[in-house]
Parts: C-alpha cells; structure tokens; sequence
C-alpha cells in the first residue's frame, strides 16, 4: 500500500487505513470498532498505532491528519 502523499508516515496496513478513515470522518473509537466488528480495544490500539506512525497526538491529530492527507 503506497505511502500518505505528505511522505510523515510509513505504508499503513489496510486496517489502519480504515481506522484512519472512519477518524476523518468524525467517527469515535466504538462506532469504528462496531462498523470493522472488532473490539473497542482493538479499535483503540490501531488508533494508538497510527498516532506514533504518524507522529501526532491525539484523535485530533489524526483526523487533521486525515484531512488533510485526503485519506
């Protein structure tokens, strides 16, 4: 999977791409996890996952982020 055009983060996996998508679209940690049918917990490590990747903070790091990388 090709890398985000800003070239910040390395390839992301098809799920972290999902999760990232759902957090630009407004979506909280729950409604992500019950849309992909995994658990709150996975949801939120994926997130965590892509907050160091990425190398922002928090969940409006990561929806700017979408934004703005046009995920």
């Amino acid at each position: 999977m090709e890398a985000l055009r800003d070239g910040r983060s390395e390839e992301l996996s098809d799920r972290e791409r999902q999760v990232l998508t759902l957090i630009g679209q407004g979506h909280g940690l729950q409604t992500i996890a019950d849309r992909l049918g995994v658990s709150y917990k996975t949801a939120a490590n994926t997130s965590s996952a892509l907050k160091k990747k990425l190398g922002v903070d928090g969940i409006n790091g990561l929806m700017k982020f979408a934004l703005d990388s046009g995920v």
